[in-house]
């Protein structure tokens, strides 16, 4: 498979529990880390999420990275894939959280302020746990926007949150469709194939997510338990 090419598995649950592969395979170019797993995430995320221009913290070269209030979709591709760039490119985890940071603070500018609106109004429902309204406001994002990425992550969440595995990677790959570089879909991804017990693909998800980002930790922990679980051996 081509480098940058990226192929999500469906996987539908069968009454017992079994999961039947329709088809999948991953190779996907990806950033960041979130050592609170998806859930712990998003709430670091919208507690960091300002309308303000954000300084974020130094990086090694003294430079320092601000997301710019709005981003229009023109404006807000070439920033974000810099970004990106930037942190597949991170030589320690020091220097490879601001960017991630501000990856994230991107990811909440879609360039429409109404949809910015509801997607902040969505994030807050999802911290108080009130999934109902979450889901109508995340369904209304991505009926107005269905090319975001983010709308449809921030619905897969919903979906993990509840344990709807089955809904979780349907939703997954829709977000990777439009951004194979999204990280937190990405470790969205590789977390919820373990939870419906498919180490193999998890442990593929990981590897993707960790050359893309090579200082996200909890990805190479978890490839190191994987690898024993699904080969027997240390990576």
């Amino acid at each position: 498979m081509k480098h940058g090419e990226s192929v999500v598995r469906l996987y539908r649950v069968g009454r017992r529990g079994r999961v039947a592969v329709l088809s999948l395979c991953l190779f996907v170019l990806l950033p960041t880390q979130s050592q609170a797993g998806p859930i712990g995430s998003f709430s670091a995320q919208m507690k960091g999420y300002s309308s303000r221009l954000v300084p974020l913290e130094p990086l090694g070269s003294g430079l320092s990275i601000s997301v710019p209030e709005r981003l229009s979709r023109k404006e807000r591709k070439p920033f974000l894939e810099g970004l990106y760039r930037r942190l597949r490119q991170a030589s320690s985890q020091t220097l490879a959280q601001p960017i991630a940071d501000a990856i994230e603070q991107v990811w909440l500018t879609s360039g429409d302020d109404n949809i910015d609106f509801i997607m902040q109004n969505a994030i807050l429902a999802m911290e108080q746990r009130d999934f109902v309204v979450a889901e109508e406001l995340l369904d209304r994002v991505i009926e107005l926007m269905p090319f975001y990425a983010e709308g449809w992550n921030k619905r897969a969440m919903v979906h993990f949150m509840k344990k709807e595995y089955e809904k979780t990677l349907e939703t997954l790959r829709h977000a990777l469709a439009l951004d194979p570089k999204h990280f937190q879909a990405l470790h969205g991804l590789a977390l919820t194939l373990q939870e419906i017990g498919d180490r193999s693909c998890a442990l593929q998800a990981y590897r993707v997510l960790l050359r893309n980002h090579p200082q996200f930790v909890q990805a190479k922990e978890a490839i190191k338990e994987l690898d024993r679980q699904v080969n027997g051996q240390d990576t």
